[in-house]
C-alpha cells in the first residue's frame, strides 16, 4: 500500500567469471516486488504512490546549544557534514593506534582516541578492528566499526573523538529546542492553554526512551516561554531533532490534506539501493556456501554492503563456518536470500546502510523503523465518544488486530504511541507490520467514505433560522448581569460572517444544489443538510461570546 516502494526498478547484469559462481551461480534481473525490511515479499502489488514534496529543512526551528559560539557551531556543523559524506573504508587488523591516523587521513577531520577513557574500559591501544566497505557514508561506517570492539565516538570541540559508551554518555550538552509551534491547546470551553506536558512526554517516550529514565543530576527538562531546554548526551539531542523535525512535517502535510504516513528517519541512497537489490529477481543454485561466502557473493553480485553480523552470531553458538544450501528460479533476491536463511534459522535486516546476515530474533529488531500516521481525518466527525480521542483508540485497535505478538504490551518489540494534541500516531515495528498498519487505515478510510455516503442519501436538506445573541426575551436582573448581556450582543458584517461560515463550517458542502446561507440583520438564515446544520449552530454558539455560550434554535 503507501508504503512500498516508489522506487524504479534497476536493470542488473550477472557478473561473469567471479570465484563466487563456481560455489553458488546467481542471474540478476529485475522484478515489481515491493520491499519489506523484513525480509518478505508483499502479496499486495500497486502503482507506487509518488512522493509530496516535505518542507525545506531550513525551515524546521533548530536547537541552539549552550557555552557554543558561532566559530564552534560552524565547526560542529562542519563535522555533521563530513559524517554524512560517503567514504570507501578497508581495515583489516588495523590497530587503533593507526586507525586514528588513517581515519583523520580519509575524512580529513580531526581525529583522537580518548586514550583515558579506552584504560578506564580496559581496552588496549593495540586493539585490532577490521571492515570493508564501500559506498557508505561515514558516520555509518563508524558506528559498524566501533561497535564490533564496543567503542563509540562524540563529536568534541571540531573533532572526532574515539571513547568507550561509558564514556560518551557523560559528555552532556545542553540545547534548547524551540516548540512554540507545538504546544498550542485548547481545554474543553475552547480556553487556549499551553501544553508543554504532552512534548515532554512524546520526546522521553519516542527520542531515546532509556537515555531519559538514566539522567542523573537536575530534571532532564525544562519549559520556559516557548522552549524546551535538556541537558543530555549527544545520541539523545540528535533524536530529539528527529522526533520533533517528522512531528512538523507530518502536521505540514496533514493540513495539506497529505494523510501519507511518514518515515520518522529519511531512508538516504544507499539504503534505497540496498532494496533496489533485494527487489532484483535472482536465480541459483547454492552448494555448500559458508555464510561469509554468501555475504560476499551478494556485495558482489549487486554492488551493495552486506556482512555477517558475526558478534550476534557467535553470542547466539551459530558456527561462522555454517554452509547454506538451496535453489532458486527467477524470483526477489530478498525472497531467495529469507529462504536460504531459514532453513538456518537465519534471517537478514538492513541496517545502517548494510545487509546483516544475523539471527532471526535479531534481525525483527534491526529491522524496526519508526512511522508517523495522520489521524485528523479518521478524527473528524468520529461517532465514537468526542474529538481528540482517535489515538487512543487506534492504539487498542492496532495492538488486537495489527499481529498482536509483535507489541510491546506483551513482550514483542514494537510500540505504539498517540500523540494526542496533533493527532498523529507513532508506530514502530518492522516494515511488513507497517504496511499492515497502512492498510488497515486506509481501508477504515474508504469505509468512511462509503458510509459517509450512504448517510448523505438520508441527510434530508431542512431551512433552520438562527438568531445572533442571547435568547430572545433575556433580562438581566443585576447591573453585573446587565453588563453581561451588553458584551454578549455582537455584531458582525453580514458578508464577512457568511464568508466565514461558508469557508470554516463544511466548506465543499456549499457548492452542492439546493443549499442556500443569508445574513438578515440578526438573524442567520441557513438552507442544508441536517449535519450541517448542527455543525453551523455551533459555530454560531462559540463565535458570539468569549464568556458564555447561548443556546441558539431554528425553525423550518
Amino acid at each position: 500500500m503507501w508504503l512500498a516502494a516508489s522506487l524504479e526498478r534497476e536493470e542488473s547484469v550477472m557478473a561473469k567469471g567471479t570465484p563466487f559462481l563456481r560455489a553458488c551461480c546467481f542471474a540478476i534481473a529485475t522484478t515489481a516486488a515491493v520491499h519489506t525490511a523484513s525480509g518478505q515479499i508483499s502479496p499486495r502489488h500497486v502503482a507506487p504512490r509518488p512522493l509530496l514534496p516535505v518542507p525545506k529543512a531550513d525551515s524546521i526551528p533548530k536547537p541552539m546549544f549552550v557555552g557554543e559560539s558561532a566559530e564552534e557551531t560552524a565547526q560542529r556543523e562542519a563535522v555533521e557534514r563530513a559524517l554524512d559524506k560517503n567514504v570507501e573504508i578497508a581495515f583489516d587488523n588495523t590497530p587503533l593506534t593507526e586507525f586514528e591516523k588513517r581515519l583523520g587521513e580519509i575524512s580529513g577531520l580531526k581525529v583522537e582516541l580518548d586514550r583515558p577513557g579506552l584504560k578506564d574500559a580496559g581496552i588496549e591501544l593495540d586493539t585490532k578492528v577490521t571492515l570493508s566497505v564501500k559506498q557508505i557514508t561515514l558516520r555509518s561506517a563508524l558506528k559498524i566499526l566501533l561497535r564490533r570492539v564496543d567503542l563509540t565516538y562524540v563529536v568534541k570541540e571540531g573533532s572526532l573523538m574515539i571513547t568507550s559508551p561509558d564514556k560518551a554518555a557523560t559528555f552532556l550538552r545542553t540545547a534548547i529546542f524551540p516548540i512554540a509551534d507545538l504546544i498550542d491547546d485548547f481545554d474543553s470551553s475552547g480556553r487556549r492553554i499551553v501544553n508543554y506536558e504532552s512534548v515532554i512526554e512524546l520526546l522521553t517516550s519516542q527520542a531515546a526512551p532509556g537515555a531519559w529514565e538514566a539522567a542523573s543530576g537536575p530534571a532532564p527538562v525544562k519549559e520556559y516561554d516557548g522552549t524546551l531546554t535538556l541537558t543530555q548526551p549527544p545520541e539523545v539531542i540528535e533524536q530529539t531533532q528527529l522526533v520533533l523535525a517528522a512531528l512538523r512535517i507530518a502536521r505540514e502535510r496533514q493540513s495539506q490534506g497529505d494523510f501519507t504516513p511518514l518515515k520518522m528517519e529519511p531512508e538516504n541512497e544507499n539504503t534505497v539501493r540496498i532494496h533496489k537489490a533485494l527487489d532484483a529477481t535472482v536465480s541459483f543454485d547454492c552448494r555448500t556456501t559458508p555464510l561469509k561466502k554468501l555475504a560476499e557473493m551478494v556485495a558482489a553480485e549487486t554492488g551493495v554492503n552486506a556482512l555477517l553480523d558475526e558478534r550476534t552470531l557467535v553470542d547466539a553458538g551459530v558456527d561462522l563456518d555454517t554452509k547454506v544450501d538451496g535453489t532458486a528460479k527467477d524470483v526477489p533476491l530478498r525472497i531467495a536470500l529469507s529462504k536460504l536463511l531459514h532453513e538456518k534459522e537465519l534471517a537478514f535486516a538492513v541496517r545502517d546502510e548494510v545487509l546483516f546476515i544475523t539471527t532471526a530474533e535479531m534481525a525483527s529488531y534491526k529491522a524496526l523503523v519508526t512511522y508517523l500516521y495522520p489521524l485528523d481525518d479518521l478524527d473528524r466527525g468520529s461517532l465514537d465518544d468526542e474529538r481528540g480521542w482517535i489515538g487512543e483508540n487506534m492504539v487498542d485497535l492496532i495492538a488486537s488486530t495489527v499481529s498482536p505478538a509483535t507489541w510491546d504490551g506483551i513482550g514483542g518489540p514494537g510500540n505504539l504511541y498517540s500523540a494526542d494534541p496533533w493527532n498523529v500516531l507513532f508506530v514502530t515495528n518492522t516494515a511488513e507490520v507497517q504496511r499492515d498498519v497502512a492498510d488497515l487505515l486506509q481501508k477504515l478510510r474508504t469505509m468512511r467514505v462509503k458510509q459517509d455516503r450512504s448517510a448523505l442519501m438520508h441527510d434530508e436538506i431542512e431551512t433552520h433560522v438562527y438568531r445572533l445573541g442571547p435568547p430572545e426575551g433575556t433580562i438581566a436582573t443585576t447591573k453585573e448581569a446587565e453588563e453581561h448581556l451588553k458584551r454578549s450582543e455582537v455584531r458582525f458584517d453580514p458578508k464577512e460572517l457568511a464568508a466565514a461560515i461558508c469557508e470554516l463550517v463544511e466548506p465543499d458542502s456549499w457548492k452542492e444544489s439546493g443549499v442556500d446561507l443569508r445574513v438578515l440583520g440578526d438573524r442567520v438564515v441557513v438552507r442544508h443538510r441536517r449535519t450541517v446544520q448542527a455543525k453551523v449552530r455551533q459555530f454560531l454558539s462559540e463565535l458570539q461570546s468569549p464568556e458564555a455560550i447561548w443556546s441558539s434554535g431554528g425553525g423550518s
